[in-house]
């Protein structure tokens, strides 16, 4: 539909006017009076009838405008879709794009409309038509930013499981081990240092990359702080994986030279001298420490602290344990001795009454005794030591006598026990006397 100018509308109204008119006259010549009185009516009805062919010239101009300003709005989005392409797209590029093709959807809907320009319908339909513009930006807008924050939580997502992945990777990698092999030893500080490194540098610029086109948009600082966040979680949790492995590794380890050093002082046949004995537990001790120092020495002093001493206190428990077990084979070798000295102990302890004389008399009597084994004054000294702390017949032996100070005690006690029995009578004595005056 082609709506007509408003001056053409205008004009033709006033010349069917006249032409009506006109006729009216004529068809009423030389009656005058009867033309005078209708020629109001006439006029009356000519003007309802011009307005009515007014309204509907302005219905048929604003459907006209509006047809003209639909069309360019669809010419509009579909321009500003095909220009930016695929979604998402940095948001930069769509204003620019915008700017560009709302000034030619105002262009050509001035040059189209330009006849009526004057009319109501023009501006009303042209200011919709920048409205409608501004929708399909926003709409257009919209779209990217769900498009761009989909992406970008794709990004993230990626960041963490590529960091977990290459980070686990290229540290049990540096350590020449491959996935859980729990016979292999576990990365260093420095491999997991450096495995942390590469994996940060690797995901993060597939993170970039995939991002690139967001790195203005609002949104990507945030994206990117949440992705900083979530290789520093995966960063931790590696350290605890590593801090476990290295702690199991350092317990294996700890194992493996226990069972050495006991494989090693399984060999002496017992009994050997004090002095022997103690020089294989040294050496064996030594030779333990310098291998698990070895094996351990990259590791962090922190994560194998609890490990090592842990493993001091085996390798001292292992030494106490073949000290004990030479001087318990001296004793079963020695029993003839033992007996002998213990009986000599009976019946000497009855001279006896505090315990240290008791444990005194009774360490002479067996180191005499224990001295036809021809055993060494140390290694004499050394069993002795051993009967007195865990032979049940010795402690009980020793057992029977007083301690000084209990013994002075009981003599103060019964000092005082007696010097208050005394002062009871003494006074006793004098009160009766008083009575009797």
């Amino acid at each position: 539909m082609c709506a007509v100018l408003q001056e053409n509308f205008a004009a033709a109204h006033n010349a069917a006017k006249l032409k009506a008119v006109e006729l009216f006259k004529n068809f009423l010549f030389n009656m005058d009076q009867i033309y005078n009185a209708k020629i109001s009516d006439l006029n009356s009805e000519i003007t309802d009838t011009y307005k009515g062919f007014e309204q509907r010239y302005r219905n048929v101009l604003q459907a006209v405008c509006s047809e003209e300003r639909r069309q360019l709005v669809a010419w509009y989005t579909d321009a500003l879709a095909a220009g930016t392409g695929p979604l998402p797209v940095a948001s930069a590029s769509i204003i620019s794009l915008h700017s560009a093709l709302s000034a030619e959807a105002a262009e050509r809907f001035e040059e189209r409309m330009a006849p009526y320009r004057e009319t109501a319908a023009y501006g009303a339909q042209r200011a919709e038509l920048l409205l409608g513009v501004e929708g399909a930006l926003g709409t257009r807008q919209n779209e990217n930013r769900k498009q761009t924050e989909l992406v970008l939580t794709e990004a993230l997502e990626r960041v963490a499981r590529c960091y977990e992945t290459a980070s686990h990777r290229l540290a049990w990698q540096g350590a020449g081990v491959e996935g859980d092999n729990s016979e292999m030893a576990p990365p260093d500080d420095a491999a997991v240092a450096e495995a942390h490194n590469s994996a940060v540098e690797t995901c993060f610029s597939a993170f970039r990359e995939s991002a690139s086109f967001a790195q203005n948009e609002p949104s990507y600082r945030v994206f990117e702080a949440n992705a900083l966040e979530a290789v520093a979680a995966g960063h931790r949790r590696l350290l605890e994986v590593s801090r476990h492995a290295v702690e199991e590794y350092c317990a294996r380890i700890s194992r493996r030279e226990v069972a050495d050093m006991k494989r090693t002082l399984n060999g002496i046949l017992l009994p050997v001298e004090d002095d022997f004995m103690r020089h294989a537990i040294n050496n064996a001790t030594t030779e333990a420490h310098k291998r698990y120092d070895a094996v351990l020495e990259h590791y962090s002093a922190d994560d194998i602290r609890e490990c090592r001493a842990a493993f001091n206190d085996a390798l001292r428990a292992q030494a106490t344990y073949y000290e004990d077990a030479n001087l318990r084979q001296v004793k079963e070798t020695s029993q003839k001795a033992v007996k002998q000295a213990k009986a000599r102990c009976e019946r000497e302890a009855v001279n006896l009454y505090f315990t240290s004389s008791l444990e005194a008399r009774v360490r002479e009597i067996f180191d005499e005794e224990l001295a036809r084994e021809r055993l060494s004054a140390a290694l004499r000294q050394r069993v002795i030591s051993f009967i007195v702390a865990t032979d049940p017949d010795v402690r009980e032996l020793i057992g029977r006598g007083y301690s000084f100070t209990g013994a002075i005690a009981t003599a103060v006690s019964t000092a005082l026990a007696v010097v208050a029995a005394v002062a009871c009578v003494c006074g006793g004595g004098k009160r009766r006397g008083a009575r009797s005056y």
